[in-house]
């Protein structure tokens, strides 16, 4: 099975329009969906999608586009470290908003809902938690019910 899909793909599997997708992209705010040359459609990776349903969930509950990219981007990139590293996804997510409006993402040890300091984010005002693994189960089986993935043939 692959755990990849393009653009258009990515976005049914996220549940974000294709269209806001590319407003968001035209933003130059979510600078970590993958680049592709020009002529060839965007490959999503395992780690890419999750990143996008998680930027979608964040956007449809409320924060910004810019909000939800800039935790959406350093969640991704938690996860990427995490399987540079060898491992798996992170099983859970801490994404920590400071008093001065700063976020802070944290993953395993680091991240502790009830802390009142995560990184340099400075007092925390609040803490959401987000199961990565429940996020992965979703995509996954999302792109096993999508039929056009990274290999197959679909319309950009």
């Amino acid at each position: 099975m692959h755990n990849a899909a393009f653009t258009a793909a990515a976005c049914r599997i996220a549940r974000i329009e294709r269209q806001k997708f590319n407003d968001v992209m035209a933003t130059g705010d979510y600078t970590c969906a993958p680049t592709a040359q020009a002529g060839y459609p965007r490959v999503f990776e395992l780690k890419d999608l999750i990143a996008l349903y998680l930027f979608a969930r964040l956007n449809e509950r409320g924060r910004t586009v810019k909000q939800a990219a800039l935790v959406a981007c350093q969640a991704e990139s938690q996860m990427r470290n995490a399987i540079n590293n060898g491992e798996d996804i992170p099983e859970h997510l801490a994404v920590a908003y400071g008093m001065n409006g700063s976020s802070f993402v944290s993953t395993g040890e680091h991240s502790d809902p009830r802390a009142s300091h995560i990184g340099g984010c400075g007092p925390i005002l609040w803490t959401e938690m987000w199961h990565l693994q429940n996020l992965k189960a979703e995509v996954v089986k999302a792109l096993a019910n999508e039929g056009r993935i990274a290999g197959g043939a679909e319309e950009e």
